[in-house]
């Protein structure tokens, strides 16, 4: 087992221009208009960081556990945004498997006349890479209902 110590961990700051947290999601990244990928940016990736790791899920999903929209990985310490519209040419960074099995943004679609829906926007800093563990620290997160 092992111990890890952090010291002082400041949080990355994740944001969006196209909308605010607590905000509804403008239609456009929803499945009822044209799907798009919202942009995002951050600030204050830890030093030491390896890699980033971006999610948005969805925790009001009809489903066992929540609807995974979005899944990036292996972005780099330096990057500081994901501009709208990512069609896979993402630069340094891989896109994962979502809740509908596919490698790409999946267009926000809460069931019809369902309650408002929060999405949950992540950014994990990968700290540490060992052969087979990964240890992740959340810092960033958007709660934003549609």
């Amino acid at each position: 087992c092992h111990q890890v110590s952090m010291g002082r961990v400041d949080r990355i700051s994740l944001s969006s221009p196209a909308f605010g947290a607590g905000e509804p999601i403008p239609c456009m990244y929803s499945a009822d208009a044209e799907g798009r990928s919202p942009p995002l940016r951050w600030v204050g990736v830890p030093p030491g960081a390896e890699s980033l790791v971006l999610l948005c899920e969805d925790p009001d999903a009809p489903t066992p556990r929540p609807f995974l929209h979005w899944a990036i990985y292996d972005l780099p310490p330096s990057a500081e945004c994901i501009p709208q519209d990512l069609d896979g040419q993402l630069k340094g960074g891989r896109l994962g498997k979502g809740s509908m099995l596919r490698p790409a943004w999946q267009p926000l679609a809460p069931p019809k006349g369902a309650d408002a829906h929060h999405y949950h926007f992540q950014l994990l800093a990968q700290l540490f890479r060992r052969r087979f563990s990964y240890i992740f620290f959340q810092f960033g997160r958007i709660h934003v209902g549609k």
